[in-house]
């Protein structure tokens, strides 16, 4: 059997929900389907495998989508660094439960009239006038767009752009019995995390915390998971009316890993383009965003070269607060790291 549809969204997480409900919220009744592979727990268990925090400023531009699923409100940030160098700042964002909030934007998207269904994509195939996707039951779509949200390891990108991440991460994820700041988000830096951090969030009555794969150890923990974290970009976006959308185009910020946000926007950049009919202009946006500065990539290459008394000579003029003569300063003496303090400035406030 073959279906036909006007747009496939493959993959059912934020960057296919937000794709799929700005195609609905912009489009003169689209021919919608979304297909995703997992459900029931192990769907549950997958979407909470993540820090879960994004900031306030990332939900303006976005209704209908909100932040209904608030576990905690986050008002300060904690970045710990080598040599007990302390930078705490004021922050303004959530931790949400993200199961509920993926479930929710599942339930509005088809309270709009989207098709929803449960399958696993193959196989992708151009055709003259689309696309064709193959699934494992056997079953067949046909589609003018297709849109690939299915991840690190997409079957749209492979299928189609033959590309992959420039890097890819595999993250530890643990959940502890133990207690936290409600409203304070703790980042531990160290050549240790090869460019990246160890994150303790609040979880409830839990801490969510986790690392790249080895960098750390937990002995006690009431649940581990582990995941790949695409970053860096996949060179094009789009290609004829192929899109991709979050973790399948490596979107996730180099510094920060945010991937909510920045699946999110190109969701809703992914949607507007397909209903102009100008699915280019997506691949534009992406390019020209701040969302994909090089700047990010460069510096998480650089703070994986750095030793822990790389980072803690250079966290340590801003331990007092990020103030203008100690950025003067460094701007002067160490010009070969302005890069570093501009892309964090840029993260904390517009990747999270």
């Amino acid at each position: 059997m073959v279906e036909r549809h006007d747009v496939l969204i493959v993959g059912g997480g934020p960057a296919g929900l937000s794709t799929a409900i700005f195609l609905r919220e912009y489009g003169n009744d689209p021919d919608i389907l979304l297909l995703e592979r997992l459900h029931g727990d192990r769907l549950s268990r997958y979407r909470r495998i993540c820090g879960e925090g994004i900031s306030a400023r990332a939900f303006k531009a976005l209704e209908p989508i909100k932040p209904e699923e608030v576990k905690h409100r986050i008002s300060r940030m904690e970045i710990d660094w080598p040599g007990n160098v302390r930078i705490k700042q004021r922050a303004n964002g959530y931790i949400l439960d993200r199961p509920a909030f993926l479930s929710r934007l599942s339930e509005d998207y088809e309270d709009m009239g989207g098709s929803f269904s449960r399958g696993s994509v193959v196989s992708v195939e151009r055709e003259e006038a689309g696309y064709l996707a193959r699934l494992a039951d056997g079953s067949e779509v046909r589609s003018r767009f297709i849109v690939g949200a299915d991840g690190a390891f997409s079957i749209v990108r492979k299928s189609l752009f033959k590309t992959h991440p420039l890097k890819k991460f595999a993250v530890e994820q643990y959940l502890v019995d133990s207690e936290a700041d409600p409203e304070t988000l703790i980042f531990r830096m160290g050549q240790r995390y090869q460019g990246g951090y160890r994150w303790e969030f609040p979880c409830g009555g839990l801490v969510n915390t986790g690392f790249p794969l080895g960098a750390d150890s937990l002995d006690r923990y009431e649940e581990r998971n582990v995941r790949y974290l695409p970053f860096g970009g996949v060179g094009p976006v789009s290609d004829g009316r192929a899109l991709l959308v979050g973790d399948a185009a490596g979107q996730a910020n180099p510094l920060t890993f945010g991937g909510i946000r920045v699946a999110l926007h190109a969701g809703k950049a992914a949607a507007k383009s397909i209903i102009s009919g100008r699915p280019e202009s997506y691949g534009s946006w992406w390019r020209s965003s701040l969302l994909s500065s090089p700047w990010y990539m460069k510096s998480h290459l650089t703070l994986a070269s750095w030793t822990d008394e790389d980072m803690r000579s250079a966290a340590a003029p801003f331990q007092e607060g990020a103030r203008v003569w100690p950025f003067v300063h460094r701007a002067l003496t160490s010009p070969q790291d302005l890069h570093m303090y501009v892309a964090y400035t840029l993260a904390f406030r517009d990747s999270w």
